[in-house]
């Protein structure tokens, strides 16, 4: 697949609390939305893992489900269990209510990742730190991070070899940017069926 062997890590260990309700098993389609991930992410990963609770297995079977290291430590202990679970020299990080990924617009955020320690996606003025690309280097001040009890993802980024990626670079690979669509309420969680319904979201995957 790749010269270099990339790891995909779905973060699913979330608790869900603004939407009310276990986002991993919403479904679209037919499909939960951590099966959906994880099947997105096989187009263009290695290796795939899912940082979450052992019940996820049940969602998606022969996959590795490690649970986060440092419970309670949010998004940034489940990447710092990835790095240190991976086969890969890096990580493609997504969390687990991104249901628009298209594959073209990762692999292109890991061809970008070359040569930089994290390499992250703008859009809007907003990085997107929970579709983005960490090297292993990342991992001790990652480390250094969690110990201290900070939880902010992009407080060690000052330290590291950065790439922002801009809206220019990636909208040839997603010109309406829906892979960056995500669920926090259940405002979101309807536009989301309703764009499914209206084909939106099936296109997205392609390529």
């Amino acid at each position: 697949m790749n010269p270099v062997p990339v790891t995909g890590a779905v973060l699913a260990g979330g608790r869900s609390t603004r939407l009310g309700r276990d986002k991993a098993l919403l479904t679209l389609d037919s499909e939960p939305l951590l099966a959906r991930a994880v099947r997105l992410l096989r187009q263009v990963c290695d290796e795939v893992l899912v940082i979450g609770p052992p019940e996820r297995a049940a969602v998606v079977p022969g996959v590795p489900v490690l649970p986060d290291e440092r419970p309670g430590s949010g998004p940034l202990g489940g990447i710092a269990t990835a790095l240190r679970a991976m086969c890969g020299d890096r990580l493609l990080a997504v969390a687990t209510d991104m249901p628009f990924l298209r594959p073209a617009l990762l692999r292109y955020l890991f061809t970008a990742s070359e040569g930089f320690d994290v390499t992250v996606p703008r859009v809007d003025g907003r990085t997107h730190q929970l579709c983005a690309v960490y090297a292993r280097a990342c991992l001790p001040l990652i480390d250094a991070q969690l110990a201290r009890g900070d939880y902010k993802i992009d407080r060690f980024f000052a330290q590291v070899r950065l790439r922002i990626v801009d809206e220019a670079e990636l909208r040839p690979f997603d010109p309406e940017l829906l892979s960056f669509r995500n669920v926090n309420t259940e405002a979101d969680w309807q536009a989301v069926q309703a764009l499914m319904r209206d084909g939106g979201g099936a296109t997205r995957e392609r390529g």
